[in-house]
């Protein structure tokens, strides 16, 4: 005997959250999968097919992450770094970043872009392809940075906004994650706006100085 459940969706704009619930649900009996791996398992379009290949067979991206995640974590930053390309902006009248639909949970922000990423023509997927290949081809360093994804988040965030395509080498990344105004907003509360914004524009001002791009030649 074969039990079949029928689950009507009304309103249809509803229909991502009410899957992603079920889905969750249905996985609470085993081993508990990560946010990622449920959006993986829901979110099933075009986006992510590229997304995934991106994770899996970009090679700059895995010389700077390192082995792939068990738990998608290294696909939830790439997911985290397109939905700041859609997202993030900076206000030039009060001097600060902004993050559209951000409510201190990257959680749910991510699962707003996701569904609307289901509705990506395949030339907005290219772009975003395009914006992650040049993001890469930026970096030129000897150490891993998966148990850096703040530093990450905030050079993607400076990239994306204000289109900086100056390299990152490992001294640029020395000096932010040495730099006592970086550190003070990274230690509790990483997902607090006003903390995202002190390490944003840390970064920008260590990053971005005229004398403070590094040298690239001993990573190449």
């Amino acid at each position: 005997t074969i039990t079949a459940v029928e689950i009507k969706i009304d309103p249809e704009e509803n229909r991502e959250a009410v899957l992603r619930k079920i889905f969750s649900n249905l996985n609470k009996g085993g081993k508990l999968l990560s946010d990622q791996e449920q959006r993986n398992g829901i979110y099933n379009c075009a986006f992510y097919e590229m997304l995934q290949r991106f994770n899996s067979n970009n090679s700059k991206w895995r010389n700077i992450w390192g082995r792939e995640h068990p738990a998608a974590k290294d696909m939830e930053v790439l997911l985290r770094f397109c939905a700041l390309r859609k997202y993030a902006g900076y206000n030039s009248s009060t001097k600060e970043f902004f993050i559209k639909n951000y409510h201190s949970s990257y959680v749910d922000l991510l699962d707003t872009f996701s569904e609307e990423a289901m509705a990506f023509s395949q030339e907005e997927i290219e772009k975003y392809k395009k914006e992650l290949e040049e993001f890469m081809n930026l970096f030129f360093i000897h150490r891993k940075m998966s148990s850096n994804i703040t530093l990450l988040e905030s050079f993607y965030a400076i990239f994306t906004v204000f289109d900086k395509k100056i390299p990152i080498t490992q001294d640029v990344c020395d000096k932010v994650l040495e730099d006592n105004r970086y550190k003070e907003n990274t230690r509790q509360g990483t997902a607090n706006m006003k903390k995202i914004n002190e390490r944003w524009k840390t970064l920008y001002d260590i990053w971005c100085g005229n004398d403070n791009a590094g040298d690239t030649e001993n990573y190449q």
